[in-house]
């Protein structure tokens, strides 16, 4: 019988001025239930050292890709209930964070369902990134151009240029990752070998937990739970209970 895990790493890319408040509702359902918050790392790190049981109430907050809205809209409530969260950067949408036409070409192309929902997509300053490490906020690396890992050929500029880049640019040291577009054939196995030999300790999915595919015991292939735009109340409530974790089973094989 299928039992979805308690303990959830989630994943948000854009908030507006509607999906901020649901954000928040779903930060507070989250605490009233008992879950107790930490980075994606210190979740990786509770995995390897076996010290997650199957009915710990444990809660990672995770953003894709470093869009400003991390900086202007959830991170004031972040602070306010005192929450980590880990902040997966892409780095040509942070370089392109002061030219609007080339972030909108980028966005048309690379992000087309966010792009057509939110018209407004900038991505992160130096001056806010450095803002979120000081406010506690775990920064991971996201690749440079977004590709399609499982494809391209060019993987180690891919994931060497965010540990270079951050510890040249900010003295910070990136341990964490996640896939762009996050499915099982959007990385291989030399993927996770580089990814191991640049320094990463973890690296995070897109698709929701299963115990079937038993993605718990493997730090680079760490599940996460999509919460899709305007999810509140109840939809975000079947969401914990794993209303997305067998749809995710059917969509996606074995590695």
């Amino acid at each position: 019988m299928f039992k979805a895990p308690v303990s959830r790493v989630l994943v948000y890319h854009v908030l507006d001025d509607r999906s901020v408040h649901l954000f928040e509702e779903n930060i507070i359902y989250l605490l009233r239930k008992g879950y107790r918050f930490v980075t994606a790392r210190e979740f990786g790190r509770l995995l390897t050292v076996k010290s997650l049981t199957a009915n710990m109430r444990i809660c990672a907050i995770t953003f894709d890709d470093g869009f400003k809205s991390v900086y202007t809209k959830a991170l004031p409530i972040l602070k306010k209930y005192r929450i980590p969260a880990t902040v997966f950067i892409n780095l040509d949408l942070h370089r392109l964070h002061d030219n609007p036409k080339g972030t909108e070409l980028m966005a048309e192309k690379i992000f087309p369902r966010l792009y057509k929902r939110h018209k407004d997509l900038i991505g992160l300053s130096k001056q806010e990134i450095v803002d979120l490490i000081d406010n506690g906020i775990e920064i991971g690396g996201h690749t440079i151009t977004h590709p399609d890992l499982g494809r391209t050929t060019n993987y180690f500029l891919e994931l060497a240029g965010p540990v270079q880049f951050f510890s040249s640019a900010f003295n910070y040291h990136i341990k964490t990752f996640a896939y762009p577009y996050g499915r099982k054939h959007n990385y291989t196995d030399e993927v996770i070998q580089e990814l191991r030999d640049c320094g990463y300790e973890y690296a995070f999915l897109g698709i929701s937990a299963d115990p079937q595919y038993s993605l718990w015991d493997k730090p680079y292939e760490l599940p996460r739970t999509s919460v899709p735009d305007g999810f509140r109340g109840g939809k975000f409530h079947s969401l914990l209970a794993g209303s997305q974790d067998l749809l995710d089973r059917l969509l996606n094989q074995e590695r």
